[in-house]
Parts: C-alpha cells; structure tokens; sequence
C-alpha cells in the first residue's frame, strides 16, 4: 500500500521529476527496488556502476536509492561527488545498506544523504521514505513556503509534519500528522494549545519545559519522547523534533518540526506498554543535562519470578509482569516521572522534581505496597503473591553518568534481596565494596568444589532426657586461600541467585552420605545415626532431586531413613504446590521430613497440615529468650501442642545451658541442638563424641 503524503502534494503533472535512479551492483538488488519503485508510479534508471551516476543525472531525475557498499566506487564517494554540483534540496540521496551500523549512517548524513532504508528491504517503510522525500524535492521548486517547511524537517523524521506561528499560535499539521492522531483529512486544530493539550498528562509539563527552553535559546533543538493522545483515546508514544525560525534580534517567530510514531520497538516495551530501557537511559541522561535540583532512580526486581513461570508457564509470568506494571503507573503519579521496563521482571523509575532521598524511600514503600496485593492469573485462576525489591540511587550535584547511577540503585535493590527481599535499600558507599566482594565471592565459588575447598561439619542432636545422640546436621563450611572462611550466609544466597546452589547442594549430599557410610563402618555405636542436610528453595525446585537422593543412597549402601532433610518455611512458601509433592516422593522413598527454624516463617496450618512431616524445629531466637521472655515461653508451648497433635516430634535448636534443656524437656520437646552439647564439628572429632558418649 502507498503510504500517504506528508504533506498537500504537488500535483503530478506539475511535478518537476518522476524518475529513480537505482545505483547497485547487484542486478537483483536493482530489480527488487525497480519493481517496488514502479508499481508505486514512479519511473526508473538504474547503474551498476557508481563512476555513471554523474552522467545520468537530468532533470527529470528526482531521487537517487545508492547503495553504500559496491566495488571500485562506494557509495560514500559516489555521495560525495553528487553533492559537488547537486544540493540535498535539489537531489534526494537515500542510502540503501544492509548494515545497522550507526557511524555508515552517521557518516552518510554528514556527507549529505537525506535518509536511509536498511536491507532486506521493508517495502512499507521504504516506499513512505522515497515517497517524502520525493515530495520534498518536487514541493520546493511549487511553494517557497513548502521549501522552509521540508528544510526544517530535514533534521527531525520525515512521518509527520507540524508548523507553528508563534505570535499568533496559529498550528498546521500534515495529513501523516494528522492520521498518526487520529484525525480526518478535514479535520483542523485551532492553535498550538490544541496540539499541547493531546500531550499525557505525566510528560506535558516535562515537554513544555523543553519547549520554552527552545523558544528562549537555552537548548539549540527541540527534541522529546511523549505519550500523545489519539481520537480513541489511545497514548501511542512519538518522538516529536523541531527548530524554531527567529528574526534579528533572535526572538523566535516560527517553529516546524516532525512527529513520528516510535511506539513499536522503539522506546515502548512490547508487552506491558511502558517505555523500555533505551528511552529510560535517555530520559536519564536529559535529567542530569539539564542539572535541575535533585532526582532519584528507583531500581526493582519482582522477587521469585522465576518459580511464576517455571511452575505456571511464561503465559502466567507475562500476565503477573502486565498487573504489575499497571500498579506501578497508579502508584506512581507524577508529571516528573517515569517508568520503565528493563526487560524480563526489572522495573525502573526516574523520579525528578524531589527535595529528598526521603521522598524517594515514600516513593518505594508505596510501590512495594502496591505490589504485594494478591494477583489472579486468569489461566487456571491461580492466586500469587507477588513481592519486589527496590533499589535507591539518590543523585544531587553534577557531573554524573548513567551507567553509574543504575548501577548504583541495581546494587542497593541486591542489597534489599539479601536483606529479606520485599524492602527497599538507599545505595550507600560501602554497597560498592559489598558488591566488589559479592562478585568475587561467585567467581571463586564456581571453582570452589574444583579446588575441594567446601567440606562439611557435623552438630549432634540429643535426646534431651538422656543425652543419646540422635543424629547430626550437615553443615557446609568454605575455607578460600585469600578469601579466607566464608560464611553460608554470604555464599548461599549468591549460590541460589546463579544457578550454583544445585551442583553445590549435590555436592554436599555426597559429601554428608559418604561421611555417614564411613562412620557407620567405623564405628557400631553410629548404626542408627542419621544425618540431616538442608535444601534451598531452588532445590526444592528441581524435578530431579528425588531420583538424586535415591541414587545418592544406594551408592553408598545406606537406608532412606539414615537421611533427613530439612526446609525453611519461606523456602516452602516461595513454590507450595511444587514443594510438596517433591516432599511427599521423597517420603515415599523413605526419607525423614522436617521444618527448620519453624516458627520464622509464615506458612499456613493448611499447608502444613499437607506436608509429610517427621518432625519440627524451634527457631533458637525462641530458645534464647525464653529463661526472660514469657512470650517466647508461650510460642514454644504453641509449636510443641501443634507439633504433638500431629504427631510430630520436635528439635529445639541454640540450646545453652542446662536451665533451657530443664525447660524445654518439661514442655515436651524430645530433641535438643546447641553448644550445651556440642558446637559444630570436624568427622574426628564427631567419632571422638560418639567414643566419649559410649565410655559414660
């Protein structure tokens, strides 16, 4: 379909050229875009030879399609020579490649070529730009008005054009302008106001801002991304570009420009409709050009994505993604605002126009609230929870860059995560040497297990009334060269966010089985040891871990009941439905269940009541306080009366002195982990207590 003028069209009779000329060295190439130019009524010469270009050009030639890369002459130098005896006004040049690399376009526009279309060609696309800049040329020989017009629009795009009447207001639009807005071909505004008032709300004052800054000389072109309002009320975003005409005493007396429909793959995120993350760098980068007062950058991360659309399908993650970012919009309000997706379940917002780093930590406690409500995925009617971490950058002061301020708040939203996740964090200094180590950490953590650096210790748990070991928790322990000892708290979490925990979490199943297969040789007394290993949310995930653990124990010849894994409760919260039915398979299989730091958590009775579950234990914040602390006393009576009522036996854990096991043996626990007993220990020093306990 031919594209319709950009502006009122010279008639054809009175048109000054109809002819193309094609400069190409591939014969097919010549006759694709001879066959596409002609079916649209334009007449066509065509070269394979660049030196020739000069030689045909006559008045009747109206534009020129050259293809940049050709042996003997490119198409650079073919340009060059053109432009010698034939103005850009006089002659349109538009380059045909089949590169997108930006410095041959650049380099074509600074030696004079008027546009650009890219290979394979869009017919569409390159048919509207023949078409304008076919009416360029031929209006500028009709109307000395049209000449000004088209020139002006030389610098902004070539899909919609505006002219603006300063002292009167007056406006006139194209007819491409026109349709972009929704409007007939007879269909007129009556001033600029008209035009202004179309803009959304959230960028009207950012663009008025802009354009008065224009008008008064501050800023030598007019350019913004905007959400302009069509007849049905749609906000399709353009790119709206101009440049103002002034008379002697630099007073602008009229300004055209161009507006283009940019919505598709340009700055809008295809999914959700926010601006994606080329515009939000650019809007980031006018924010500190513009060096106005203070401004923040909200940096956000849905928490637990991944288990959305690995336990619902990427139908589900897309509509949780789309609810989303429409919270975000109504809990973000501002015309000095922006929203951003940056791909996959990162969000961004510019937040300009503030007094505070307070202000912005209001900002992302509303949109942490918004968020967190309920969301019903209407495949399947599924209800999720979704939560989300925010990171702050707080920028005062110039000479900042883009890339340091993401990276700024990307930090502190890691530090929101690793602080309980759901929360915000304000980027501070010391987060850069955090994030320093945190990156050191994942790097040698992948040639941790290489190296044999991970190795387990064991803490026993006792039978609180006699002393009796029961069985030991595996607990995972790295020893780095320069790193030194690393804490499970550092590397775990970067282990489960970098798909490391599963062949860590492996590892040290083996370890532990092996260990226990060893002291069961070793000793008689360990026969009916058993020990327990911790398994992450991301495991819990894993379709393959049952069939890990069976082929685990039989390699080392040991009874499913010599295992017992434990979960957190939040770890269980973040895949319920997943989480159960892998605990039930591992049930079957004959392998003990328990809750670890029960009480911490938040999930349900009704969930709990699903679970196949040996045993419960007490979070040691409880036991600590409980000899001082009447409510400790009666969380633990709570968890001990729902644990016997379904049967289940307890483990308080961080006992320390006597007076805590007295109390907890006397409320009904019958298992106890702490340093009363034993702190953690190496496999020697484990067969030492097991010799020790025997010899009592």
């Amino acid at each position: 379909m031919t594209s319709p003028p950009l502006v009122n069209s010279v008639p054809r009779s009175h048109a000054l050229a109809t002819r193309v000329l094609i400069v190409d060295d591939e014969a097919m190439n010549r006759a694709m875009l001879g066959g596409m130019v002609k079916r649209h009524g334009y007449r066509v010469i065509d070269t394979g030879d660049g030196s020739q270009v000069l030689d045909l050009i006559a008045e009747d030639v109206g534009l020129v399609l050259l293809d940049i890369v050709m042996p003997e002459m490119d198409g650079f130098e073919v340009l060059t020579r053109l432009r010698r005896i034939r103005s850009a006004v006089e002659l349109p040049v538009i380059m045909v490649t089949a590169s997108d690399d930006k410095d041959q376009v650049v380099k074509a526009f600074r030696l004079g070529a008027n546009d650009f279309i890219t290979k394979p060609v869009d017919v569409d696309i390159a048919m509207a730009r023949i078409e304008t800049q076919m009416q360029l040329r031929n209006s500028q020989a009709a109307l000395r008005e049209s000449e000004e017009r088209y020139a002006l629009a030389a610098d902004g795009t070539n899909d919609g054009l505006w002219d603006w009447q300063v002292s009167s207001g007056e406006v006139y639009i194209s007819p491409r302008c026109k349709s972009m807005l929704g409007l007939g071909p007879d269909d007129e505004l009556a001033s600029i106001d008209d035009l202004l008032m179309r803009i959304h709300t959230d960028d009207r004052k950012r663009v008025e801002w802009e354009l008065n800054a224009h008008l008064q000389g501050l800023i030598p072109h007019f350019e913004a991304e905007l959400r302009m309002q069509r007849d049905d009320e749609s906000f399709p975003w353009v790119l709206c570009r101009g440049t103002a005409i002034r008379n002697e005493n630099g007073v602008a007396t009229r300004m055209a420009g161009s507006l283009t429909d940019i919505t598709e793959g340009k700055v809008a995120d295809a999914l959700t409709g926010l601006p994606n993350r080329l515009l939000f760098r650019d809007r980031l980068q006018r924010a500190i050009d513009r060096r106005l007062g203070k401004f923040a950058v909200l940096y956000l991360d849905l928490d637990n994505f991944k288990l959305v659309n690995d336990s619902l399908g990427h139908e589900a993650g897309d509509q949780l993604l789309i609810a989303v970012a429409k919270r975000l919009e109504n809990s973000v309000r501002k015309s000095e605002c922006i929203i951003a997706r940056l791909g996959g379940d990162e969000f961004t917002v510019l937040l300009e126009g503030i007094d505070s780093a307070q202000e912005a930590k209001q900002v992302a406690q509303r949109i942490i609230d918004a968020v967190s409500q309920p969301i019903t995925i209407e495949r399947g009617g599924r209800e999720v929870f979704p939560t989300v971490s925010v990171g702050i950058s707080y920028v005062e002061g110039r000479g900042r860059k883009v890339d340091d301020i993401l990276r700024e708040a990307d930090t502190a939203m890691y530090n929101a995560k690793s602080n309980g996740k759901s929360g915000y964090r304000l980027f501070e200094t010391e987060m850069h040497q955090q994030a320093k180590q945190r990156l050191d950490i994942e790097s040698e953590l992948r040639r941790a297990l290489e190296r044999n650096e991970i190795h387990l210790e064991y803490q026993p748990i006792v039978e609180l009334g006699t002393g009796k070991l029961s069985c030991v928790e595996a607990l995972v322990r790295w020893e780095h060269s320069r790193l030194g000892s690393v804490s499970p708290l550092k590397f775990i979490p970067i282990a489960e966010e970098n798909g490391l925990i599963e062949p860590l979490g492996i590892a040290i199943l083996k370890m532990a089985c092996n260990q226990l297969a060893r002291w069961k040789q070793a000793r008689p007394a360990c026969e009916d040891l058993s020990v327990n290993i911790n398994l992450s949310s991301k495991q819990l995930s894993s379709n393959e871990i049952v069939d890990v653990i069976a082929e685990i124990l039989d390699e080392e010849n040991l009874q499913p009941r010599d295992l017992q894994v434990e979960i957190t409760e939040s770890a269980l919260m973040e895949n319920p439905h997943q989480g159960v039915r892998l605990l039930k398979s591992m049930r079957n299989l004959g392998v003990r269940i328990g809750i670890d730091d029960f009480g911490t958590g938040y999930s349900s009775l009704h969930c709990l009541h699903q679970l196949p579950l040996d045993y419960l234990k007490i979070d040691h914040s409880f036991v600590n306080e409980m000899t001082h602390s009447k409510d400790k006393v009666a969380i633990i009576s709570t968890i001990l009366a729902l644990a016997h009522h379904m049967n289940l036996s307890v483990v308080a854990e961080g006992i320390e002195t006597d007076e805590q096991r007295l109390q907890l043996l006397g409320m009904g626990a019958e298992f106890g982990q702490g340093f009363l007993f034993a702190r953690p220990l190496t496999s020697r020093q484990l067969l030492s207590l097991v010799d020790e306990m025997e010899a009592r």
